[in-house]
C-alpha cells in the first residue's frame, strides 16, 4: 500500500514530468558529449541519475496504487458475490401466501 494517499492523476503527472525531464537531460547531455570532457559531464550525469531515482519512486507509487486498487476491487467483488448469494438464498426461502 502507499504510505500516504496520492491521487492517481498526481502520480501520472509526476511520472510524465520526470520522463519529459529525462528526455531533456538526455538531449542536453547528448549534445555536449563530443565537446566536453568527462569531468564537465559529471553534473549532467548526476542530474540524470537523480531524475531516474525520482522516476523510480514515482513508478513505485503508481504500482502501489494499482495494487491497492486491484486489492480493493477483489474485496468489492467478493462482497458483491456474498450479497448476491444472500439475496438468492433469501428469495428461495420466501413463503408465498395461500
Amino acid at each position: 500500500m502507499v504510505s500516504s494517499p496520492v491521487a492517481p492523476a498526481e502520480v501520472s503527472a509526476e511520472i510524465t514530468g520526470k520522463v519529459a525531464r529525462l528526455h531533456q537531460l538526455h538531449q542536453g547531455l547528448e549534445g555536449r558529449v563530443d565537446q566536453a570532457s568527462p569531468g564537465v559531464l559529471q553534473g549532467d550525469i548526476a542530474s540524470m541519475a537523480a531524475n531516474l531515482s525520482g522516476l523510480d519512486g514515482a513508478l513505485a507509487k503508481g504500482l502501489a496504487l494499482a495494487e491497492a486498487r486491484e486489492a480493493t476491487m477483489r474485496r468489492v467483488s467478493r462482497t458483491a458475490r456474498r450479497v448476491s448469494a444472500c439475496n438468492q438464498a433469501g428469495a428461495g426461502s420466501v413463503r408465498r401466501a395461500p
